[in-house]
This record gives C-alpha cells, structure tokens and sequence, in this order.
C-alpha cells in the first residue's frame, strides 16, 4: 500500500509542477537531478529540487520519523527513515474515519523525536476545494505542531511540548 501512495503522490506532484516537462527526453537533460536516494534518475526543476533535498536533510537531522500531511510516503525513501504507523496513505485527511484517526494519534503520540511534514499546495489538490474534515488527527496535529523550518512549499513542524 506505501508503493501506491508513493506512486499517487509522484503522479501529484507530476500534475501540479511544471516540471513534467522534464519528462520530455529534450528537456530531461536540462532539467536538474533530484539527487536523493531512491530517485537518482529523476530530474526536475532547480528549485524542486532544492526544496526537497531541503526537506530531507532538516527530516534527517531533526527527527526520529515523521508523518506527513499529506501522506508524502516518497519522502521515507529519501531520508532513510522508517514510517511511525503503516497508516500513512496520502489522502488520509478524507480516506481515514474517525476510529482509524484516533487510532493513529495513538500510534503517534507514543513517538519519540516525531515531526510532521505539510505541503499545503498537496493538500489543496486531494481536498479538491472541498474543506478537509474535522477529524481528530488533524485537531491533533494543528493544536500540538508548530512550523520550524520552511523551504518551497514543504513546512517541517515539531511538537511544542513533549506529546505525552
């Protein structure tokens, strides 16, 4: 199932950048390497690029693990570090009900070194212009997260108090 989510987020992300041009065998030369492990042929723009090497160096050195708003399961790959729950699809703000949320809030609160990952543009586009449910695990993650780290449309949050 995280293959899935890794494949339905880069087919986002293809959907919502210019860079698919990069697709393009003319262009994909002249496109920039995103030079993270896991996706060493793929090319993109410079500043995609920086943004997610950006992203992942701050996860590497500032969290254990992390969870992602939206699930950006591709992420796991480019730093190495392993999912705190296997419930970590990339729309999981419309896919996961109420029970299944409280169940991962659990999961998560019992993490040391956790940190969240938001993409606000990515959310935009699995919300569809329809408001994201008030569920539980986004209460959580808003009310118990704050932004440390910014870089292109990726915000690296960390909890303001300890979660327990």
């Amino acid at each position: 199932m995280a293959l899935n989510a890794a494949i339905a987020l880069f087919a986002a992300w293809l959907l919502l950048n210019p860079a698919r041009d990069a697709l393009r065998p003319q262009a994909y030369g002249a496109a920039t390497a995103l030079g993270l492990p896991g996706a060493e042929r793929v090319r993109t723009t410079a500043a995609d690029a920086e943004a997610l090497r950006g992203i992942a160096v701050e996860l590497e050195s500032r969290c254990g693990t992390f969870f992602s708003l939206p699930g950006m399961n591709s992420l796991y790959v480019f730093t190495g570090l392993e999912p705190p729950t296997g419930m970590n699809v990339g729309n999981w703000m419309f896919q996961l009900e109420t029970d299944d949320q409280l169940e991962v809030r659990r999961e998560l609160a019992d993490v040391a070194d956790l940190c969240v990952v938001r993409n606000r543009a990515l959310v935009e586009f699995w919300a569809s212009g329809r408001p994201l449910p008030r569920r539980p695990l986004l209460a959580w993650i808003e009310s118990r997260f704050r932004p440390v780290f910014r870089v292109g449309g990726y915000e690296l949050l960390e909890p303001e108090r300890p979660l327990r």
